[in-house]
């Protein structure tokens, strides 16, 4: 009964850590986009600057 819920554990774990990967990947993606979004808003930012500049 008690190796039963050992391995139980075990693969409770195991799923877990993947669950884990897979939220880290998840949130890598979200903060690799929103890194994009603010690159792109300087972009606009700068280009807005220039034609005031001008």
């Amino acid at each position: 009964m008690e190796v039963k819920q050992e391995v139980l554990t075990e693969k409770r774990v195991k799923r877990t850590a993947v669950d884990m990967s897979k939220l880290k990947a998840d949130g890598l993606m979200v903060a690799a986009a929103y890194m994009q979004g603010l690159q792109a808003a300087v972009k606009l930012c700068e280009q807005q600057q220039q034609v005031v500049g001008q």
